[in-house]
């Protein structure tokens, strides 16, 4: 999405059009739950954030 948006070359085999980036995006991620992971953590570094500040 960055590519197109700034008229680079995008990854081979990668879809041109912003709307199947997205399908294809949304595929993924039903499929390996990226977004749930990178929320774990966040959460994680979060609370290890909160740990350093209180020393």
């Amino acid at each position: 999405m960055f590519a197109l948006k700034e008229n680079m070359r995008i990854v081979p085999e990668t879809p041109e059009k912003p709307e199947d980036i997205i399908t294809e995006l949304n595929l993924l991620e039903s499929k390996h739950n990226y977004l749930a992971m990178l929320s774990g953590i966040r959460v994680a570094v979060d609370r290890l954030d909160e740990k350093s500040n209180k020393h």
